[in-house]
């Protein structure tokens, strides 16, 4: 009896959890967004040299911050495009839930997001930051704004919401903890926010594009389908170009006014080791392919990284947040160890 409860325990959880990162798919932001956006953070502990453990309490309570504004974020989107994903048969979880249940979860997604701020610190610019980030995702999803479908405005706004706004959150409140002024940084910060500002047009341009025959075979009107794709791949190009330029001379202010080295090296080394691991790909691979190899492995999987490691190079407190990262989130050690216990158990 005791037996069967444990097993009916676990396929709740099993339930539960497949409900939140596939159906939500809230996988995608904690994979892929996730690393960047606390890499932020990390990058300001080590401009602060801070050295005191209660960076623990402040790396969950960020975690759960970015895990429900993330919600809140794909739940608006979903809520907003079930007519769109209804034409085309599209899986959107919504259109299964009662309207008590989608409230229960927006709820939910609330109180992760705002509950954490009661150990973090925050101020009025803090509270502007955050409900500009929630304004636009209800802007730019539910009707009868529905900015997703006004062109040029849906991209910007995608932009600020999914990249801009949270990267700027991020780091005011951890300048907020350390103590320091955000002023001593600007031109470090203002680099970072250009940076992620055609990032995350050059995402959307991505998604448009990925989505341009069922956007127009649902009659959704996006900045792509105004546009035309020849036109918009032309132009994504030339915002990957000002995105590699911006993340370049981010590193450069890194390198040379922040003495922060590690992540510069680590880039350089990273780009020089996908030239000679893809060489034979390379001439055969589109844009969009090259963008993820060469730019978005290097944010997701090393960025982190890199910045963790000269951490640990001030104090030790920071060798098991190192270790947290790598379990928690998607690099290429993870992947290396787990192929390795895979292979063992094999043979």
């Amino acid at each position: 009896m005791h037996e069967n409860s444990d097993i009916s325990k676990t396929s709740k959880i099993n339930t539960y959890l497949f409900f939140f990162s596939k159906s939500l798919r809230l996988s995608n932001p904690w994979n892929y967004k996730v690393p960047v956006l606390i890499s932020f953070t990390y990058l300001v502990l080590l401009l602060a040299n801070y050295t005191q453990s209660n960076v623990f309490f402040a790396f969950i309570s960020s975690l759960f911050i970015i895990i429900g504004v993330a919600g809140i974020g794909y739940t608006s989107n979903d809520l907003g495009d079930r007519k769109q994903d209804k034409s085309i048969n599209r899986q959107n979880i919504l259109t299964q839930l009662s309207p008590f249940k989608i409230v229960g979860l927006f709820v939910l997604f609330f109180a992760l997001a705002i509950f954490p701020w009661f150990y973090l610190p925050f101020n009025l610019f803090s509270l502007i930051f955050f409900s500009s980030e929630l304004l636009l995702f209800f802007l730019y999803a539910l009707p009868p704004f529905r900015f997703k479908e006004l062109g040029f405005l849906g991209v910007l706004t995608d932009s600020l919401y999914a990249h801009v706004l949270p990267a700027l959150l991020a780091s005011y409140t951890f300048f907020l903890f350390t103590k320091q002024s955000i002023l001593s940084s600007q031109v470090l910060f203002m680099c970072l926010l250009t940076w992620q500002f055609f990032l995350g047009l050059r995402n959307i341009l991505f998604h448009q594009l990925s989505d341009l025959n069922d956007d127009l075979v649902s009659a959704t009107r996006t900045f792509v389908t105004k546009m035309g794709e020849k036109r918009a791949k032309k132009l994504t190009v030339i915002l990957i170009l000002l995105e590699l330029s911006c993340f370049l001379f981010f590193l450069s202010v890194l390198f040379t006014k922040n003495q922060i080295i590690y992540l510069p090296i680590m880039a350089l080394f990273f780009w020089l080791w996908a030239v000679f691991k893809y060489k034979g790909k390379l001439l055969n691979s589109d844009f969009r392919t090259l963008t993820y190899l060469f730019l978005d492995d290097l944010y997701v999987k090393w960025m982190p990284l890199a910045i963790l490691i000269q951490l640990c190079t001030i104090s030790n407190v920071y060798v098991l947040l190192l270790i947290l990262h790598i379990v928690l989130f998607k690099n290429d050690i993870k992947g290396l160890v787990v192929k390795h216990i895979k292979k063992n158990l094999q043979n």
